[in-house]
């Protein structure tokens, strides 16, 4: 069974999230799902490349969800990036 966890991409620099996801792999989670809203989305697609380049071909991409949510009176847009690491040998 996969163990899935995500991270909401938000002002922290991009290898603050890339260190989270590393060590959330490294604990055991399979699919990660990175989250930006707004002005984060960008920074969230940083995460996944700097991701992919530590990462190499072990990591696969699952989903990519973009869309927008109401918060408040507001409409804010996203992007969900869904990545799976296979576990450790």
């Amino acid at each position: 069974m996969k163990k899935r966890d995500f991270i909401t991409v938000g002002d922290a620099p991009i290898d603050k999230y890339v260190f989270d996801a590393i060590v959330l792999f490294n604990s055991g989670v399979d699919e990660l799902e990175i989250v930006g809203r707004g002005r984060n989305i960008y920074k969230a697609v940083g995460v996944f490349n700097a991701l992919r380049e530590r990462l190499s071909e072990t990591l696969k991409v699952v989903e990519v969800e973009i869309g927008s949510e109401r918060r408040g009176r507001k409409t804010v847009p996203y992007i969900k990036i869904v990545v799976y690491q296979p576990p450790p040998l």
